[in-house]
């Protein structure tokens, strides 16, 4: 029967089974029907339809199939490339009360992204969630962008929110496909609107124009900016926050401080958000003291900065290593209000954990105690970043109790950073019972477990 099966001869090796039926007691076993389907696929010439005849078969006469026969079609007719047959084997699969593996349905999932057939990838996901199974990161974001692509937004949005209903980070690639596409619509939205008599304000175009910087479609920008002064519309603050925020986005620096010195130099009616952008232009281009010196000569124009004016600046003087500056401003600038929030905190706390610098470390945190200001999960982690590189584990992994019992909870980044800190300390045996934890209180039973 085998030897028939894999010389093509399918018919030849029903007929050996049918003949064992009839003359010998307990023959054919649901194992025999499998050997001869395996042998066939082994074949390399298989007839789809043949295979399904034998499934009906056993379906009708028995002996019924097992999850081997369904497993054995399924892999065979996924290598043969028959993904349309392999859905329905899949959907007969289940209707009998069997469910494929993990591997199979993964490679089932592949395929079909892989010739485009989102509309079935789309149903085995929903079979493989109903199994607890998660394709990767990478396969949803394809499954997602070929939704969008044929149109189908609304499922690739029900994609997106049943990821995040169970517990995804969903990163700009899951959730740009869809908000492209929907821009994309927006853009045919206007085109109606203006056919109907209903003229689009500057706040409409505004909206379309950050988008369209977003995406760096610099020709629609332009077009867009011309159809603007046609509607005898005039570009006001937001315009301009629009275009340069859009370009700052897309790490076009040069081009956003470029256009807003143009605006600044014209003297454009601007609001803060876009003076603010201007100086995260400047700290990017490593001119952190110049953007200090500007905000400090419009301040005798009238100009009011906010937290976020001195917190971009003390950031930009951190990164370039200035820290004698960086501390000036932080202690004797006219700060609004209640003077350095948590975030300018974290800022300077950052940079001198990284400099390994214990003294500044004891005062930053000594201000906060005094202040009444509370640690956050970014200033303990970056504590236990220091922790890692002077070679204080036993303190990093305190903190850690701490921040499990008491609070802020560790994030990714937090369990990450002790993961780098042990591997950079050749505690790989530590590192690798901590990297099998997902949840920071069964890292703190880890933890209890340690001895140093």
């Amino acid at each position: 029967m085998q030897r028939h099966a894999t010389s093509i001869s399918i018919r030849k090796a029903l007929e050996i089974l049918n003949f064992m039926r009839n003359n010998v007691p307990g023959k054919p076993t649901v194992y025999d029907y499998n050997a001869m389907i395996r042998c066939y696929f082994r074949s390399g010439n298989v007839a789809i339809n043949e295979l399904f005849e034998v499934y009906i078969g056993m379906k009708r006469f028995g002996p019924s199939p097992n999850l081997l026969t369904y497993h054995t079609l399924l892999n065979g007719i996924i290598s043969a490339g028959g993904l349309k047959d392999a859905i329905l084997i899949t959907e007969e699969m289940v209707a009998s009360g069997w469910l494929p593996s993990y591997t199979v349905l993964s490679k089932l999932f592949k395929k079909l992204l892989k010739v485009g057939n989102v509309v079935d990838a789309a149903l085995v996901l929903e079979i493989m969630w109903s199994a607890n199974f998660n394709p990767s990161q990478c396969d949803l974001s394809a499954l997602i962008q070929g939704l969008c692509k044929v149109g189908m937004v609304q499922k690739a949005y029900s994609v997106f929110s049943a990821l995040s209903g169970k517990g995804y980070f969903c990163r700009g690639f899951l959730y740009n496909p869809i908000l492209w596409t929907l821009f994309d619509e927006a853009l045919s939205l206007l085109g109606k609107m203006e056919e109907k008599g209903c003229q689009p304000d500057l706040v409409t175009y505004n909206i379309i124009l950050r988008e369209l910087c977003h995406q760096g479609r610099v020709v629609e920008i332009g077009d867009l900016v011309q159809v603007i002064y046609q509607k005898g519309l005039f570009p006001d603050m937001y315009t301009h926050a629009a275009l340069a925020g859009g370009q700052m986005k897309r790490g076009e620096v040069e081009i956003a401080n470029k256009l807003l010195l143009n605006i600044i130099l014209k003297g454009c009616s601007l609001d803060d958000a876009v003076y603010n952008i201007y100086l995260h232009s400047m700290c990017c281009n490593g001119s952190s003291r110049e953007a200090l010196s500007l905000m400090q000569s419009m301040m005798e124009k009238g100009f009011q900065p906010t937290n976020v004016s001195y917190n971009t600046i003390l950031k930009g003087l951190c990164k370039e290593k200035k820290m004698d500056e960086a501390l000036e401003l932080f202690n004797h600038a006219k700060w609004p209000k209640n003077g350095p929030d948590l975030i300018s905190f974290n800022t300077i706390l950052s940079a001198a954990c990284k400099l390994g610098c214990s003294s500044m470390i004891r005062w930053i945190l000594g201000r906060m105690e005094y202040e009444g200001i509370q640690f956050d999960v970014v200033s303990s982690t970056c504590l236990l970043q220091y922790y890692c590189t002077i070679g204080k584990i036993a303190d990093c992994l305190n903190l850690v109790e701490s921040m499990v019992i008491k609070g802020p909870q560790p994030n990714t980044i937090t369990l990450n950073t002790i993961l780098t800190g042990l591997c950079k300390n050749r505690l790989l045996g530590m590192a690798e019972k901590c990297s099998t934890i997902s949840k920071e209180l069964e890292l703190y039973l880890i933890r209890s477990h340690l001895i140093f």
